[in-house]
């Protein structure tokens, strides 16, 4: 949208997109927050907390990133220091697609993300050590 994304902004409620009277819905100063008792649960060394920027969530939903997961961890040796890394790095891949004619493209010929894309796989399985 040719804009400035401020996380947390305040002051925004004019914003709009630049040349144009298109608004830009207003951000919120308060976050969302969600407690998981990590020692309430085992975990295995599949089971891992997505934290991403909007340049995944805006092109691929929940279910496409865990089904993404789900078949990349178990193709991966166990003992791999850099297998979060790796799973990371495909869902950066999958999010941004392939360049074509008409820009970034993903699954069915969607549109790929054109915005910076920040993921990471965090391993919940030292959660188990807390209890």
């Amino acid at each position: 949208m040719a804009t400035i994304g401020v996380t947390r902004g305040l002051g925004d409620h004019d914003l709009k997109v630049h040349d144009s009277n298109i608004y830009i819905k207003p951000l919120s100063s308060a976050p969302e927050v969600r407690i998981y008792d990590l020692s309430k649960y085992d975990h295995g060394a599949d089971d891992v907390l997505i934290l991403a920027t909007d340049g995944l969530w805006d092109v691929l939903s929940n279910e496409e990133v865990a089904e993404a997961i789900t078949q990349f961890l178990p193709n991966c040796d166990p003992d791999d220091p850099h297998r979060y890394t790796l799973a990371a790095q495909d869902l950066v891949m999958r999010a941004r697609g392939v360049l074509k004619d008409r820009g970034w493209r993903i699954s069915n010929d969607r549109l790929g993300s054109g915005d910076d894309i920040s993921v990471y796989v965090i391993p919940l399985i030292h959660g188990n050590k807390l209890s």
